[in-house]
């Protein structure tokens, strides 16, 4: 499971919920989507909330907080160095490679919404270059 913070134009980074385990906003997502066994959400709140990062090999479970922004962050690559920053130019590169080297597999888009289709049309009509700033700006 990922827990995602999403800058548009900002470096990657966690606002305070996801970091301050006093407001127990981690433990609040967790027993919601009840993705843990009542006995270890506690013990995975307070990983989440030191390092970013929660893994129990018996429940085959990993927790994940992650990053997405314009830039990475030097103070969020100190402060959770375990935390992956994911930056727009390479999360556009893996969509636009990904639609573009499955196209067969992606034929059948009827179910997909408006956005996904417009993604997957830009993706496999523009060369990555033009993807990438078209969907810079909108």
């Amino acid at each position: 499971m990922v827990i995602a913070e999403v800058k548009s134009g900002d470096p990657c980074s966690l606002n305070g919920p996801w970091t301050n385990p006093s407001k127990q906003n981690i433990n609040h997502v967790l027993g919601a989507i009840g993705i843990t066994s009542p006995d270890y959400l506690e013990e995975a709140a307070l990983a989440l909330y030191a390092s970013g990062y929660y893994v129990r090999e018996d429940a085959l479970l990993r927790i994940r907080l992650v990053a997405f922004g314009a830039r990475r962050s030097s103070d969020l690559t100190v402060t959770f160095p375990d935390v992956p920053q994911l930056t727009w130019p390479e999360v556009l590169l893996f969509i636009h490679d990904r639609l573009n080297q499955h196209k067969n597999q992606k034929k059948d888009r009827d179910q997909w919404s408006d956005t996904g289709k417009l993604l997957y049309d830009c993706a496999t009509e523009l060369p990555l270059e033009q993807f990438v700033t078209a969907m810079k700006h909108g």
